[in-house]
């Protein structure tokens, strides 16, 4: 403590107050004492005060002027403030407590705020090397079809309501989304798609396939593309779909069976048209069936004006079809091969087409044996005139318009020589002649 100031300790008691400086005179006799008055006491309250130290008695106070003597003036003088006396200094002795140093942090507090600032530095360069990871994972090209790269990132297009296709597919081209807008635009009109797209924001990754963009800007389920090969028989598609686990087994025939019911007619194998068919995932047997059988009934309608049709009818002309198709895959030999089997059925001849009877048999790879042409069976066309009760495998287009519209031919007889080419003969002797010549 510094000795130029002393240090005062309350008891206590009340505050002592200040005291008012007295007034004396230059000539040095102890004049009256007089108290200014403060400029209001009005209201205010005045209290004694204690002190702790001892004060000697003032002397007894001069009685106050009469009221109607006049108070006395005093003469103008020069004064000089007079302090009471300072009270007696106590002298205070602190303990000793050391030079003060500052202040410290405790060190367990240090190493606790250390370790989670480490730890925070470590969660975010965590943070960014996953960042950076995931950054790399996307930025990968991927390259289809011969088409140049395209780095796969995620962008977030808007679809405004009442955008026409073609703004729609412009806008998914500039962002790197399809690759062609015009093709996109074929896509979605091939599909029937062009009306249905939906405003909202999407998230792409670029490059996508225009066929799931297509899926996700419409909210048509997921289609799956499945080929049936010109043909294949209704039971080869049945177990086609089982294998690939789009359907269980069987569910395929019988919803060609049901359709084949519900329409009246005589036999199923032949009605379902083969292709390719974009069909549900979610119900693939029963939607490949509709579609097939559907597509059949619009192939028809270009051909039931021939006169083929109206003399047969339309079942014998799609079982002349699915012979057709069974005997031969080259398109150009079909209407030949139509005329042939035509020929035949006017002669009231056997029609000696192998395939029917595999069809019954279920056997397509190995030799027949000579015992089974033998049997009379409805499916054994060597033994029976006529055609067989029922188609034997999906045709296509072509062997559908082929069964249509024959080629005009003498021929009763063709085989396939072993060089594939088809040679045909009028008579049994020409096609024996054949026989020895090309097999």
């Amino acid at each position: 403590m510094s000795e130029d100031k002393q240090l005062e300790l309350d008891f206590g008691g009340e505050p002592k107050p200040k005291r008012k400086p007295a007034i004396r005179k230059k000539s040095g006799t102890q004049a009256k004492h007089v108290e200014e008055k403060p400029a209001s006491t009005k209201g205010k309250s005045t209290r004694k005060t204690t002190s702790s130290t001892p004060r000697k008695k003032s002397p007894p106070k001069s009685k106050p002027l009469p009221k109607q003597e006049k108070p006395v003036i005093l003469e103008p003088v020069t004064t000089q403030l007079l302090l009471p006396p300072p009270p007696p200094r106590m002298e205070v002795v602190l303990p000793e407590i050391g030079e003060r140093k500052g202040y410290k942090t405790p060190i367990s507090h240090t190493l606790l705020v250390i370790a989670v600032t480490l730890g925070v530095l470590f969660c975010l360069l965590g943070l960014l090397v996953i960042l950076q990871t995931q950054r790399r994972k996307e930025s990968v090209s991927v390259s289809s079809g011969g088409d140049k790269a395209i780095s796969t990132t995620s962008v977030a297009v808007e679809i405004h309501a009442g955008m026409s296709a073609r703004q729609v597919a412009v806008l998914l081209e500039e962002n790197g989304i399809i690759r062609s807008s015009d093709a996109f635009i074929s896509y979605l009109m091939a599909q029937d798609l062009a009306g249905k797209l939906r405003s909202g924001t999407y998230l792409f990754e670029k490059g996508m396939d225009q066929e799931v963009v297509a899926r996700m800007l419409t909210g048509v389920s997921e289609k799956l593309s499945v080929v049936v090969s010109n043909g294949s028989t209704l039971k080869a598609v049945d177990g086609y779909l089982s294998q690939r686990g789009y359907a269980d087994e069987g569910k395929f025939l019988k919803a060609a069976e049901a359709l084949v019911a519900s329409d009246g007619l005589s036999f199923s194998e032949g009605w379902f048209l083969a292709g390719t068919y974009a069909v549900r995932r979610e119900d693939t047997a029963n939607d490949l069936a509709v579609q097939m059988h559907q597509a059949m009934l619009a192939a028809l309608v270009p051909v039931t004006g021939s006169a083929v049709v109206k003399d047969l009818g339309v079942e014998d002309v799609l079982v002349i079809a699915s012979l057709i198709q069974a005997e031969t895959q080259n398109e150009a030999e079909m209407p030949l091969i139509s005329g042939i089997i035509q020929n035949r059925l006017k002669a009231d001849i056997p029609l000696g087409i192998d395939a029917t009877t595999r069809y019954e048999t279920g056997d397509w790879t190995h030799a027949i044996a000579q015992d089974v042409f033998e049997k009379q069976t409805p499916y054994n066309t060597r033994r029976k005139t006529g055609l067989p009760p029922g188609g034997i495998c999906c045709p296509g287009e072509a062997a559908l318009k082929a069964a249509a519209s024959p080629l005009a031919t003498d021929a009763l007889f063709y085989l396939h020589g072993k060089d594939g080419t088809i040679h045909t003969a009028k008579d049994y002797q020409g096609h024996q002649k054949n026989i020895r010549l090309y097999l």
